[in-house]
């Protein structure tokens, strides 16, 4: 019995070895392209380059929201415990997440704190004359904002946005 123990033991510590032996490889490895390229071997892109989503789906929260989408659903125990979120493509009247991007052209024009699963959602509307716009909405060029409702957009209040 001891033999074994003494056996499965050794296993473990060359299993543990090797893995370190890898991980300083993998280092070694990247500490030579910093110095020869100045930037790390395939990371010099990454910050230009977004991920093409091609219609709805799901995807983990620290991946880039291509432009033109908004987060719509959240789900914190997706993607192992870091979260995920739906994302679909913008359009008039589409409720989104807090935080979600707003498309150009597009405000803020209704708030529902129960929205996405309580972190709350505003609804994104197309820009035209007339229309209420929440109070932290940007207002887009060509536009700006007259009049508030303090009871407007779910109690945050709400300005009406009149074109130039």
């Amino acid at each position: 019995m001891s033999n074994r123990i003494h056996q499965l033991w050794s296993r473990t510590r060359i299993a543990v070895a090797r893995s370190r032996i890898t991980a300083l490889g993998g280092a070694l490895a990247l500490i030579a392209a910093v110095l020869l390229t100045g930037t790390a071997a395939g990371t010099a892109g990454a910050a230009t380059s977004r991920p093409q989503v091609v219609g709805n789906g799901w995807e983990c929260t620290w991946t880039p929201i291509p432009p033109g989408y908004v987060v719509s659903d959240t789900q914190p125990l997706g993607c192992q415990g870091t979260g995920m979120t739906f994302r679909q493509p913008e359009f008039d009247g589409v409720w989104a997440c807090v935080g979600s991007p707003v498309g150009p052209g597009y405000v803020l024009t209704n708030w529902a704190p129960s929205g996405c699963r309580g972190e709350g959602s505003y609804q994104h509307q197309i820009a035209r004359d007339g229309l209420w716009v929440c109070q932290y909405s940007r207002i887009p060029p060509g536009y700006y904002h007259t009049d508030f409702a303090q009871t407007l957009c779910g109690g945050v209040g709400a300005f009406i946005l009149r074109k130039y």
